[in-house]
């Protein structure tokens, strides 16, 4: 019978370099050129063919964290008592003894399978078979008891399913565990009083003292790491990233960082996706990207931009930059300095507008203003302050405002024109113009009075026709014709 240092410097041996160390705390990849756990054992297998003193045992060497195995005894594990019938077998022939059943063929089948086997599992050159031979070989030397401590470690191909069997990997007390590389930790698992957190990136990147159900996902550095500060929040990479705020139980779990750099989503439900330097503060509040952009209040949306601000409840920012929702349930789609700032107002877009009226909409252009209830201004500097008035404006300079409630009114330096595209007069009209019903509308007023009438060749009255100065009637016709003067 081997010695165990036989067996595990055999196993180590013919692994090759990749092994896995058992039972520490913490899990290191290979910096350089050669792994730390490969060079442990280099180490102790040279140390014990040297001085030829038997290793601890493999019980202790596991518990020590000082053991090492080749990755392969996962699989090797499901094979075991294939590797010892074979092998009986081999010790059997090589002692010119026959097998215990006295059968030929059954040895014959025997070998067969396991060669079958081994070539689907690991390749079909005789390297390779050889190599897992004597790793079955050097497996089925262990006793029994070391047998199970084997059974129940982590290999790097996986481990076959036992029943009752926790099957897990990390420490049993109140220890992170850690994986690393270059010698340094790149994910952590920190255990706490409930959901543990999962720290990913940088080994700077940390969750708050007693949060729970935190996640960072990468990214951070030693200078401007990734924090999460409330319960169950997340940050998914970036850098200088911050999910949650102050208040952890009440407020500001369930916040989330997608990425990007220097964002803040502060309070519950807040979502920041990306950019760089925004804010998402307000409950369920969330900011799609751009930069320097903050949504303030509960449930605010900026989708982009940059320095864009929501500030009151249901409010929304499409993008643009420095555009302000500062009114509940207002809208500024996007442009650029817009602003909308009572109950239900719009600025759809362009620069400059100013939407001050619940309800109030600017649907676009520069410098108009709906200061009105329901109100609406459009062009460039329109200007309606009065409830319900319609104003529009064309491009000159100055202020074109309402001046009383309902008012529709249009300023265009190049006229109006109604079904024509060339208004030759400040109203052109491709069409009849009627009153709505007869006999009760009047074309002018007592006040005013057209200077001019134009008429065709002829003309029809219902009524009589009067012709007057001031109060005094210089002219009429009445329905049958007649004409008088005065």
């Amino acid at each position: 019978m081997h010695s165990l240092v036989k067996k595990i410097g055999l196993m180590g041996l013919l692994a090759g370099s990749m092994v896995v160390l058992l039972g520490a705390e913490e899990i290191y990849g290979p910096s350089d050129s050669q792994s730390a756990p490969t060079r442990l054992l280099d180490k102790r297998v040279t140390s014990e063919m040297k001085t030829k003193e038997p290793m601890r045992s493999l019980e202790e060497g596991i518990h020590s964290g000082s053991i090492v195995y080749e990755e392969r005894i996962g699989e090797v594990i499901q094979r075991i008592d294939e590797g010892k019938s074979y092998l009986e077998h081999l010790e059997d022939v090589q002692e010119g003894q026959e097998p215990a059943d006295g059968s030929q063929a059954n040895k014959a089948s025997t070998n067969d399978n396991i060669r079958a086997e081994l070539e689907k599992r690991h390749g079909n050159t005789a390297a390779e078979i050889h190599a897992t031979q004597r790793l079955l070989e050097a497996f089925s030397r262990l006793s029994d008891s070391e047998t199970n401590i084997v059974r129940s470690a982590w290999t790097m191909y996986g481990n076959p399913p036992f029943p009752n069997s926790p099957n897990f990997l990390g420490p049993l007390g109140s220890e992170p565990l850690k994986i690393g590389v270059k010698g340094e930790p790149a994910i952590r698992v920190i255990p706490t009083t409930f959901t543990p957190n999962l720290l990913l990136g940088s080994q700077a990147n940390f969750a708050g003292t007693e949060v729970i159900g935190a996640i960072i996902a990468g990214g951070g550095d030693n200078f401007f790491p990734n924090r999460v500060s409330s319960d169950y929040s997340v940050i998914g990479g970036g850098l200088n990233n911050q999910a949650g705020g102050d208040f952890r139980y009440l407020e500001s779990p369930f916040a989330t960082v997608s990425g990007g750099r220097n964002n803040l989503a502060k309070r519950r439900y807040s979502t920041v996706s990306g950019g760089m330097a925004n804010k998402a503060e307000g409950l369920g509040s969330t900011i799609g990207g751009g930069q320097e952009n903050m949504a303030e209040e509960e449930f605010t949306t900026i989708a982009g931009g940059s320095k864009n601000s929501a500030s009151d409840r249901y409010s929304t920012v499409g993008g643009g930059n420095f555009n302000k929702a500062a009114g509940k349930s207002s809208v500024v789609s996007g442009g650029q300095r817009n602003e909308a700032t009572r109950l239900g107002s719009t600025v759809s877009g362009g620069m400059n507008n100013e939407a001050s009226g619940d309800f109030s909409a600017v649907p676009g252009g520069s410098f108009n203003v709906a200061s009105g209830k329901n109100s609406v201004a459009a062009g460039s500097h329109a200007e309606a302050r009065h409830e319900g008035s319609f104003v529009w404006s064309d491009s000159q300079k100055d202020a074109f405002a309402s001046s009383s409630e309902n008012q529709f009114l249009i300023r265009a330096q190049g006229n109006v024109g109604i079904d024509t595209k060339k208004p030759a007069e400040k109203l052109t009209v491709e069409g009849n113009v009627a009153p709505a019903s007869s006999k009760t509308h009047d074309l002018g007023s007592e006040k005013l009075k057209w200077k001019t009438l134009h008429l065709s060749d002829g003309i029809e009255t219902d009524g009589g026709l009067e012709l007057r100065s001031g109060n005094t009637v210089l002219m009429s016709i009445d329905d049958e014709g007649n004409m008088s003067l005065s």
